[in-house]
């Protein structure tokens, strides 16, 4: 099972990296970022070593849009073409188009 789980996340990790969308990968209970893409990191601004132990949570402009996430997360065992508004920083937010989640192992 370990070695399964290490396995997908490498192939997680190795798709990300070539993606032409922004990534991140969290942990659900938490939402501390496990993994994150350059494109997300050249979207938000953010260099790699500030999104160590960095909450998903700091991203979202309305933190009911992301327990709404869950909900239909739940519900259907995934989401996609949700639109959510995200924070590029104190000044400017973006609106995240075409978010897309699913459940891992």
């Amino acid at each position: 099972m370990e070695n399964t789980q290490q396995e997908t996340e490498e192939l997680w990790r190795a798709m990300a990296g070539v993606m032409s969308v922004a990534i991140i990968i969290t942990h659900a209970v938490d939402g501390m970022i496990l993994f994150n893409n350059e494109l997300f990191r050249l979207t938000f601004g953010v260099p790699s070593q500030n999104l160590i132990s960095c909450s998903k949570f700091h991203f979202y402009c309305n933190p009911q849009e992301y327990e709404l996430l869950l909900v239909n997360l739940d519900q259907e065992g995934i989401v996609r073409d949700r639109e959510v508004g995200l924070k590029k920083n104190r000044w400017h937010t973006i609106l995240g188009k075409n978010i897309n989640a699913s459940c891992g192992i």
